[in-house]
């Protein structure tokens, strides 16, 4: 008999989400993306103030949709990692992988920055990478006191809930038993960047897809990818508002 599979790597049982609503999920989501940033950066209807309360209430509507989607396919929750701790050990786990993967992390932004900031001058184009990161708008100026601080909410808790169910929930379950687990990884945590449409963020948001889909296989549950990735969300504002001077 063969060695038996690490319990991260088990695929999961029959019952998964069908692949066409993962698609469903992914092109709404984008057209709205997509729609919301060529109107701002072509200065179309919407203040930076109507921006993000656009972008926020698309979101929302999306985390309707995922939780429909829930709800009618019960028999793949198990798959999904609703189950709560999962494995403790495994959360150790996974925030050791975290702490490694942090300064990767930092010089993959880096990378990715610099690339796009040459290209663009080669082509003879302007490079605006800020406006493309939640954290220009928070330390900005730009927006009213009060829609700061609910994006500052927003994105501490609501919205990695609502990407964590979407990619290592969803997207991951209906795709690990057609491509195994490791191109799952994969692909879930492009399709994580490709979410964010942002070519500024692309490279480190897909990395952190890997980390934080490593973080869910390695736990056992969804709530240990949420953990890290609440955890990346709280210490990237922190330390950017604390750069800023806004804390």
């Amino acid at each position: 008999m063969g060695r038996e599979r690490p319990a991260f790597l088990r695929m999961p049982g029959k019952g998964v989400f069908p692949l066409r609503d993962i698609w469903r999920f992914l092109a709404v989501s984008l057209i709205v993306s997509l729609l919301s940033t060529l109107f701002l950066e072509a200065g179309l209807f919407l203040s930076p103030d109507g921006y993000v309360l656009s972008v926020l209430a698309g979101k929302l509507v999306l985390f309707a949709y995922l939780l429909w989607l829930v709800q009618i396919h019960r028999k793949a929750w198990p798959a999904i990692g609703i189950a709560f701790p999962g494995r403790p050990g495994g959360w150790l786990l996974a925030l050791a992988v975290y702490a490694v993967s942090y300064p990767l992390l930092l010089e993959a932004t880096s990378l990715n920055e610099s690339l796009l900031s040459h290209g663009a001058a080669w082509l003879g184009l302007t490079y605006r990478p800020a406006w493309q990161k939640v954290t220009f708008f928070i330390v900005s100026g730009y927006l009213a006191e009060p829609i700061r601080l609910v994006l500052i909410v927003f994105t501490v808790l609501p919205g990695p809930l609502i990407e964590e169910i979407a990619f290592r929930g969803v997207a991951l379950a209906a795709l690990r038993p057609v491509q195994g687990t490791f191109w799952a990884l994969v692909w879930t945590s492009l399709l994580f960047g490709l979410f964010h449409l942002s070519l500024a963020i692309l490279l480190p948001i897909s990395l952190l897809g890997i980390v934080f889909g490593l973080a869910r296989l390695l736990s056992g549950s969804l709530w240990g990818g949420l953990f890290i990735h609440c955890l990346h969300n709280a210490l990237t504002l922190w330390l950017t508002l604390d750069a800023a001077g806004r804390l």
